[in-house]
């Protein structure tokens, strides 16, 4: 008997090659592949308990993992070797963020607490003391300098200025189901159970503008690194291609059959991945000429990973065909 995993986390290096994905799998690690032929470079294996989230540095050297056994790990990409475990939250850490290079990280848990370490050192700098709710997600601006944090508890999301260590609140509206932050922290994504996605200051919190075109819930965001394109993925089984600044949806791409629980963007605007509740995962080619996104999807790998009930085989398989 066979069993396919399933994608918890995942995340693209600056240009794409590179893709970090922890799913559930018996052997703790998170798994480092080629989107290009989708092989399998590296295991990162370490974790005592099952990894729960993973991030990755812009140029695919560094990445960090969160698990069960309430321990972030930073990694070594090239070798697979962990370099830092980073200790002091009380639970399993359920979500993780890496700057772009790679030298500053937050991860929160569900002890309530978000934390920011340095990563060479594994030194904690500073931690948001304990609230009243799980803390759900995180999300880093690429120069590391302002990281957004939704609880569970109100649903709220706080934006934390790390230099300052000044927050602003943005109240609920619609439960919130992912976040991204733009490289240089002004702004801040938050998808939303009510099927649209709200752009925020993030030193006012102000509403800039609303991404609007999903018919179901907003389950996850990717921002690229420009800070002009996101793509979001939806209950409604499809990605979508925005244009930040006006807020224009310039593709849809349907392809999935059930519904897109994360996406990546690389941080180049060149590859997206897209991950659905079945477990699957998808590559696409990203081309932008003369000012107009392109999702040109003109090869898809859908992987699976599957283990015996032994454990002890994985078999890779790739399916290639046109995307049409």
């Amino acid at each position: 008997m066979f069993l396919a995993e399933k994608v918890k986390d995942m995340a693209l290096s600056f240009d794409g090659s590179v893709a970090v994905t922890c799913c559930s799998s018996r052997d703790f690690a998170a798994h480092v592949w080629s989107t290009e032929s989708g092989r399998l470079l590296k295991k990162l294996d370490g974790h005592r308990d099952y990894v729960l989230a993973v991030a990755l540095s812009h140029s695919g050297d560094v990445a960090l993992t969160g698990s069960h056994d309430k321990t972030a790990r930073a990694w070594r990409v090239s070798t697979g070797e962990c370099v830092k475990v980073l200790t002091g939250h009380e639970s399993e850490v359920n979500t993780v963020a890496l700057s772009a290079n790679g030298a500053i990280a937050v991860t929160g848990a569900a002890d309530a607490t978000v934390r920011v370490w340095n990563v060479a050192t594994g030194k904690e700098l500073h931690a948001v003391a304990k609230s009243y709710g799980l803390m759900v997600d995180v999300a880093l601006s690429a120069n590391g300098r302002i990281a957004s944090v939704r609880r569970r508890i109100d649903d709220t999301c706080m934006f934390w200025n790390l230099e300052t260590l000044k927050s602003v609140v943005v109240p609920s509206e619609s439960h919130v189901q992912h976040m991204a932050v733009s490289s240089d922290g002004a702004l801040a994504l938050l998808a939303r159970f009510d099927a649209i996605v709200r752009v925020h200051d993030t030193r006012s919190g102000a509403l800039i503008r609303c991404l609007v075109g999903h018919t179901d819930a907003v389950l996850t965001v990717s921002m690229s690194h420009d800070g002009r394109f996101a793509l979001t993925g939806s209950e409604d089984e499809t990605v979508r291609v925005w244009r930040v600044e006006t807020g224009e949806c310039v593709r849809v791409v349907r392809g999935h059959t059930a519904a897109v629980k994360k996406v990546a963007l690389s941080p180049d605007g060149t590859v997206a991945l897209a991950a659905s509740i079945h477990g699957d995962a998808r590559v696409w080619r990203v081309y932008e000429e003369m000012e107009t996104a392109l999702f040109a999807c003109v090869r898809e790998r859908r992987w699976r990973r599957f283990f015996d009930t032994d454990g002890d085989r994985a078999l890779m398989g790739i399916v290639k065909s046109l995307f049409l």
